[in-house]
């Protein structure tokens, strides 16, 4: 009896351990389970972020490439009166030329969630290597090409004020918030329209706007493209999920 008695009391502590050990195992399986499925909700959180940071920053590039090709057009106008022997042009015409021409668009950085999802080491959640690899390259290049359109616009205001444009500018545009609706401070101007075509500084002025205008759609429609591309890869990757 003794040891049927002792028997059966091992068994009752080995089921009892089994059943502790395979409760902490379940319990830990769970853990895991929750903190992947945890994981993954973040990781569909930043993707879906990610492609709407894109494509309203698309919209942000396609509004700065119309003003600066606006840009470049003003300044292609302005040059051809200047070299045409053309009668004047109207002054309201000459006076948008002459703004548009050297006013260049403000390109702000892409919202902070590429940068941030790199600087938080958050960029492991992103399980396909090739979009994680992307992502990282795509961050890199809008601040690679940020710092060449920031260097564009300062090259352009030293070269303007070499040529003392700035001046010029200033005198022929005082009254020009005034222009649309009193058409008689056309009269005020401190300078003839029909002197502009003398000015010596003029055409260095426009024939700069025109360069850099030109310079800085380039870097607009690569940095369009990227965005684009990675926009591709984020919708490819939630339709998967």
């Amino acid at each position: 009896m003794s040891d049927a008695s002792s028997f059966q009391g091992w068994a009752r502590a080995l089921r009892e351990i089994v059943l502790i050990v395979s409760s902490i195992l379940i319990a830990f399986a769970l853990n895991t389970w929750w903190d992947a499925r945890a994981e993954d909700k973040r990781a569909e959180a930043y993707l879906e972020q990610l492609l709407a940071d894109a494509e309203s920053y698309e919209t942000h590039l396609r509004a700065s490439i119309r003003h600066d090709q606006r840009m470049r057009q003003c300044a292609e106008a302005m040059l051809h009166y200047i070299h045409s022997e053309e009668s004047a042009a109207p002054r309201d015409s000459l006076s948008t030329w002459l703004l548009c021409a050297t006013n260049f668009s403000d390109v702000r950085p892409i919202e902070g969630t590429f940068e941030s999802l790199i600087q938080t080491g958050d960029i492991g959640l992103i399980e396909n290597d090739s979009l994680r690899s992307r992502i990282v390259a795509t961050t890199g290049y809008m601040d690679h090409t940020l710092r060449k359109l920031n260097t564009t616009e300062a090259e352009l205001l030293a070269m303007l004020r070499d040529l003392q444009y700035e001046v010029d500018l200033h005198d022929l545009t005082a009254y020009l918030d005034e222009l649309p609706i009193d058409p008689p401070a056309y009269r005020r101007f401190p300078v003839a329209f029909e002197d502009l075509r003398e000015r010596k500084h003029l055409n260095g002025a426009m024939l700069t706007g025109y360069t850099f205008s030109s310079i800085r759609l380039i870097y607009l429609q690569r940095l369009l493209d990227e965005v684009q591309g990675i926009e591709r890869l984020l919708e490819a990757e939630l339709a998967q999920r």
